[in-house]
Parts: C-alpha cells; structure tokens; sequence
C-alpha cells in the first residue's frame, strides 16, 4: 500500500473524523476517459467544528499484477464546500457518516449536536 496523495483540509487544525461518500462523475475534458478517473466524495470534520466536502480524484494506470485490472497511480483533491459557520459545530467533530442513498450527511461533535446536510453536488 501506498499514499497517493496527501492534504491538510483545514490547514493546521485537526481532522478529527472521515467518511468516504458516493461515487462521483468524473470530469470531463477533451482526450479523457470515463475509465481513466474514479472521483469519490469526502466529508472531514475538524477539531474546530467545521465540516468540509471533498471530491477526491483517482487516476487509474495499469495494474503492476494484473494488467487487465486498473490500478489506482495519483490522486488529487478538490474542495466541494466547507458548513456555513451557522451550521459548524461549537467544538470538535467526533464522527461523520453518510446515507446509504449518498446525499445526506450526519455529524456529531462535542457540542452534544446532531447535524444532518443535505449535499447538492
């Protein structure tokens, strides 16, 4: 196993929970392949009670084992949004889940809060 890519979402603050979304379309841009990138979404929540959406971009090469197989050789990360400060947790995120139909997200902090997103991609 390697690191493909590595970011700080929320700069020197810690992430303090994840959870991997839905699959996302890929972007489309002349010469590309809808089988060359696989885009997924994730949601971090931070020590400071943000909560922030990621589209995180994975290009696919061949596979060194199998080479009818892709295999994963880059990736990157796009921002898709960061909760308004009215809808931030007082204190730190301790978990983040998505619905299983991929277009809610629940969060829970140390504010003894709740929260449920609605995300629009």
């Amino acid at each position: 196993m390697r690191c493909l890519h590595a970011f700080a979402p929320f700069g020197a603050v810690a992430v303090t929970a994840l959870d991997f979304g839905p699959c996302l379309p890929p972007p489309q841009h002349e010469g590309a392949q809808s089988s060359d990138m696989q885009v997924v979404a994730l949601t971090v929540g931070s020590e400071s009670g943000d909560v922030a959406h990621w589209a995180v971009s994975v290009a696919l090469g061949p596979s060194p084992h199998n080479h009818a197989e892709p295999a994963p050789a880059s990736a990157s990360a796009a921002l898709l949004g960061v909760t308004e400060d009215a809808y931030a947790h007082g204190a730190a995120v301790k978990r983040v889940a998505w619905a299983p139909d991929g277009r809610r997200v629940a969060s829970c902090g140390e504010d003894h809060c709740l929260r449920v997103y609605r995300v629009v991609f």
